[in-house]
C-alpha cells in the first residue's frame, strides 16, 4: 500500500451510453456505486475505476492485471512488429482534482508544458518505436 495514494471515495462516473456513440462530448453521469481513485506514486498513473474498495485482495488483483498488461506491452515492444504509441493528453477537471488532492501537478503530463514526459516515454520504449502526441482538438476530430 505504500506505493499507492488513495483518493477520496466518490460516485463512479461513466459516459451516457445513449449519447456516447453520437456525440463528440458525451454527458458524464454519476452512478450509485462508489470507487476510490488510486494513484501509483512511482509513475503518477491514475487508476480511476479499478478500486471498488482498497482491501489488500483488490489491490493485489489490480496489480496482477496491470503486470500482465505491462508484460504484453513489453513483449510487443521487443517484437519485430512496427509499433506506434500515441500519447493523448486528456486530463479533465476530475483527473486534475485527483492529482491535486495528492499535491501532484497534472501539467507534468501535458506535452506542451512538459516535453520531458514524452521524452521519458521514448526512453522507456526505445528508438524502434514511434511515439507521438496528439492534441485534444485533433483527438476530437478523429473520434467516431
Amino acid at each position: 500500500m505504500d506505493e499507492l495514494l488513495i483518493g477520496t471515495r466518490i460516485k463512479r462516473l461513466y459516459f451516457d451510453e445513449n449519447q456516447a456513440a453520437n456525440a463528440s462530448d458525451p454527458k458524464v453521469v454519476a452512478s450509485n456505486s462508489e470507487i476510490y481513485p488510486v494513484i501509483c506514486k512511482k509513475y503518477n498513473i491514475l487508476f480511476p475505476h479499478y478500486f471498488d474498495d482498497v482491501e489488500k485482495a483488490t489491490i493485489l488483483k489490480v496489480k496482477d492485471k496491470m503486470r500482465r498488461r505491462i508484460e504484453n506491452l513489453s513483449d510487443l515492444l521487443k517484437s519485430d512488429m512496427k509499433v506506434c504509441l500515441i500519447y493523448v493528453y486528456g486530463i479533465n477537471d476530475w483527473h486534475r482534482q485527483c492529482y491535486e488532492e495528492h499535491n501532484i501537478n497534472p501539467d507534468i503530463f501535458d506535452p506542451s508544458k512538459s516535453v520531458g514526459y514524452v521524452a521519458k516515454i521514448k526512453e522507456l520504449v526505445g528508438d524502434h518505436v514511434e511515439v507521438s502526441s496528439l492534441d485534444q482538438s485533433l483527438r476530437r476530430q478523429i473520434q467516431p
